[in-house]
């Protein structure tokens, strides 16, 4: 209940900022406009977001956050359309009296209203209607004097009306749709607003004042109220587009309509403005009618929650809506805000008699429908669940196809059973990954030649020069980053069933972990603190347990609480698959949208590079088609069978013996030939210096993900063999295979331990393979299917192993390999001298048995 605490609270927070901002730059700049003679308001506004842009850039190299990549086109357009907005009201007021501008203002709410109804099927009860109507009503009495119309005055009034109540509505579906913050949209857009008013600016102000604004002098005092009024700006252009990322763009007019009264208010006390019985009566009917907003807002929201708009669970929801789960950098617990809000806290949903005691309503401050109360019932939440993408078949097909298309196109062009400079192990989560790369790829290479990097936000750090190894949970979209020519991909699949096990089974696990703490938020806050005060990385900070985790936290807290509101630890079921006092059951989780999005068909989605954490800006649009239309799945099938097809190994889990054995004759004997050597004092200094360690939130160490480094965007320089140093030891293959039986030992009981503690926890679950055994066949074809795409990848894959055997331990295999060794050039020295031996000896025995011929004819 903490995450929704705290998700009220900055929306509180947001409104709060946008409203002192606000009020402070009018009353900053009616100061520099009215009484220091700067009448250059468009000009001034490009510098503000200037000033803007500037402080986020470098607070963004600070890393206060991170940037995200959004379509150019999309910027582009509108950031050029928020600045025409703004060009627009300052020529709407040049032209027109002060009365019909603040008209002009006013119709922006009715206005925003008419195009959500239209175009985002967005409804509006009577009572909002009314409440809004008073609010118009009420600044309007305020506000509105004279009353002058003129025809351009008229139309300019119209056109920016229409720009600011679009602008205002993608500021809000944006952010919604594309799964972006208001900074990273404000970071993005700032540079082509300003551009196109610095341009501008200029122009329209000495148009309506008829002064040159590089012509003005100067003064001290003026500059340092530019200054200012700069810097305001920077908190007013942040908390615009905060406020109406997270209400709406109706709630955003509303809440400006308030900063009017404000500053009427403000106006009179600070700078004695007149101030008449007329002013007082509106603003009091204004206000008045945000009350009424607020109030009905909230009772809405209440009785969407009570009615169950927003069911737990629902499979559909998630897949025909925005997608749960977003590219970008969320931390776990900003990902659980969103979750809530769109399917609802799950104690509250299990238990609302725990709820109803502690559930926080939105604040009587808060003037928004800002999660569930502005939609109705058949469209749930639309800036939550609305589909990002369009769900027209043709248009799915179209984009499915093209993106197929140009990845086949892609070949490669070496040979694939070649060791490249670059080894890429694609490591699917649950497969047995980690015991790679501790047990084989650790015993090959110094951790001076890994190449920096992040499991889960996916940005390759190539600040280490001479890396030669690079291991990630990232999609094959990796690849995009790296010199294709020069990089070799290996991976390991596994049975699509039993990694869903696996995946549910593992999940809960860690989660179990924070049952030492006597409730969620406390679990929360502690994982929080341990975090930022350990250099290791915690399976909370790596996809896709980023996800998946906290999912199961707050589920097995929920359902921790519920049992002892019921004041009874009873467990009706022998299975540990289905105690649904205690875990979420298997078949609830597997139908969850959660894991729709992560889960099923992981493996063939990692491969295709289309996972919720890909790179490539496009695959969040593929993957959303393939969800929806299940036969589009075949083209991305044939990509990843391609791909696995130029992989330079694929291992099987389930083959596990047979799949280290030609992974350390595969892989394992080409490092050794190309790395091989003498080692060097300092590899060996930097390889026994002690390695970052995983953190988990309980204070635990956790081993099971590998570590994690700081980025800093330099260039990429991929090492060649020549440039290297020595791999460690002179090691054998056979030597290697001995130190992986040794180490996978020691690593399945550290296994072993952590798991029994944590499963001791949620006691009496407790998850074996003679567990899984109890799991209905119905449950099991349902996984099945879901996961089609999975099995029918882990067939092909099947083959490509049946024949990476034949070819790597049938005679020609082990030829080859004989070849390729170190001992290469002597082997076939030998060969050659055997051969030249076998010719002279095969000789000597036909001319003796000529010889003996011709006797005998004699």
């Amino acid at each position: 209940m903490g995450e929704m605490a705290g998700f009220q609270l900055s929306v509180i927070g947001a409104l709060f900022l946008s409203v002192a901002s606000s009020v402070s730059i009018v009353i900053c700049n009616k100061a520099l406009m009215s009484n220091l003679g700067f009448p250059f308001a468009t000009t001034l506004t490009s510098w503000h977001l200037m000033v803007t842009f500037g402080t986020l850039h470098a607070a963004q190299r600070l890393k206060f956050f991170e940037s995200k990549s959004i379509d150019m086109k999309t910027v582009m357009l509108f950031g050029i359309l928020n600045g025409v907005s703004i060009g627009l009201l300052n020529l709407s007021l040049g032209f027109n009296s002060i009365g019909f501008y603040q008209m002009t203002k006013l119709a922006i709410i009715p206005f925003t209203v008419l195009l959500e109804t239209l175009f985002l099927k967005k409804q509006f009860s009577q009572k909002i209607k009314f409440s809004l109507f008073l609010l118009v009503v009420g600044v309007g009495i305020a506000s509105v004097t004279d009353l002058q119309l003129n025809f351009v005055g008229t139309i300019l009034s119209l056109l920016a009306i229409v720009t600011t109540c679009v602008g205002q509505i993608l500021t809000n579906t944006i952010q919604k749709r594309l799964n972006v913050s208001s900074t990273q949209l404000l970071y993005q857009s700032a540079p082509f607003q300003a551009a196109i008013l610095f341009v501008s600016g200029p122009v329209v102000d000495q148009f309506l004042t008829k002064q040159n604004v590089f012509a003005h002098k100067y003064s001290s005092i003026v500059l340092v109220f530019i200054i200012l009024s700069c810097l305001i700006a920077v908190s007013v252009n942040f908390s615009t587009f905060l406020v109406i990322g997270k209400t709406s763009p109706v709630t955003y007019q509303v809440l400006g309509h308030l900063k009017t009264c404000l500053v009427l208010g403000f106006g009179y006390t600070l700078l004695h403005d007149p101030f008449t019985e007329r002013n007082i009566i509106g603003i009091l009917v204004a206000i008045f009618g945000m009350g009424l907003y607020s109030y009905f807002c909230a009772q809405e929201n209440k009785k969407k929650q009570a009615g169950g708009d927003l069911s737990l669970g629902s499979p559909t929801k998630g897949k025909d809506g925005t997608p749960l789960l977003s590219q970008d950098n969320d931390t776990h617990e900003q990902w659980l805000e969103n979750r809530n809000k769109a399917y609802g806290s799950y104690s509250e949903i299990l238990y609302p008699a725990v709820a109803s005691r502690i559930r926080l309503q939105v604040s009587s401050f808060g003037l928004g429908c800002y999660s569930l109360g502005s939609h109705n019932s058949s469209t749930a939440s639309v800036s939550v669940n609305a589909s990002p993408f369009t769900n027209d078949f043709g248009h799915c097909e179209r984009v499915v196809k093209k993106w197929a298309s140009s990845s086949l196109e892609q070949e490669v062009k070496e040979d694939k059973h070649r060791l490249r400079d670059l080894l890429f192990f694609l490591h699917v989560p649950r497969t047995g990954g980690r015991t790679y790369f501790h047990c084989f790829l650790r015993k090959l290479y110094y951790s001076s030649l890994e190449c920096p990097r992040s499991y889960d936000k996916l940005r390759f750090d190539p600040r280490k020069r001479h890396c030669r190894l690079l291991v990630t949970h990232d999609d094959y979209s990796m690849m995009s980053k790296l010199p294709r020519e020069r990089t070799s991909v290996v991976t390991i699949l596994r049975d699509p069933v039993d990694r869903v096990f696996s995946t549910y089974e593992f999940s809960v696990e860690v989660a179990a972990r924070f049952l030492v703490h006597p409730n969620l938020t406390s679990a929360t806050q502690m994982a929080r603190r341990i975090r930022s005060k350990t250099k290791g990385v915690s399976t909370l900070d790596i996809w896709p347990w980023k996800y998946l985790v906290p999912w199961m936290r707050e589920d097995l807290f929920a359902r921790r609480d519920g049992q002892e509101h019921r004041g009874s630890d009873d467990v009706q079921s022998n299975d540990p698959y289905n105690m649904e006092e205690v875990v979420m059951p298997l078949h609830e989780y597997i139908n969850d949208p959660i894991a729709h999005e992560i889960v099923h068909n992981g493996e063939t989605f990692q491969v295709a590079g289309l996972t919720n954490n890909s790179y490539l800006s496009e695959s969040h649009e593929v993957r959303h088609c393939v969800q929806r239309y299940k036969h589009l799945g075949e083209h991305v099938l044939e990509v990843a069978k391609k791909r696995l097809d130029d992989m330079l190994y694929v291992g099987l889990t389930e083959e596990h013996r047979e799949s280290a054995t030609m992974f350390a004759n595969v892989v394992g004997a080409q490092v050794i030939s190309q790395l091989g050597g003498p080692n060097s004092s300092e590899e060996s200094a930097t390889d026994s210096k002690p390695e970052q360690s995983y953190s988990v939130s309980d204070s635990k160490s956790d081993n099971n993900d590998l570590r994690n480094r700081t980025l800093d965007g330099k260039e990429s320089e991929i090492a060649s063999p020549e440039t290297v140093e020595a791999v460690k030891g002179n090691m054998t293959v056979g030597e290697l295979m001995k130190a992986y039986e040794d180490c996978i030992s020691s690593l399945r009981k550290t296994q072993a331990n952590r798991r029994t503690s944590s499963l001791k926890r949620i006691s009496p679950a407790n998850f074996t393979k003679q567990a899984r055994l109890q799991v209905p066949e119905m449950v099991l074809q349902q996984i099945r299917e879901l996961n089609h795409l999975d099995v029918e990848l882990y067939k092909y894959a099947q083959n490509i192993f049946a024949n990476q055997h034949k070819r790597n331990f049938g005679i020609t295999g082990i030829w080859e390999r004989m070849q390729n060794s170190t001992y290469g050039t002597s082997i076939k020295v030998l060969s050659l001298g055997g051969t030249l031996v076998l010719l002279l000896l095969a000789f000597y025995v036909f001319v003796n048995a000529r010889r003996r011929t011709s006797k005998v004819k004699i």
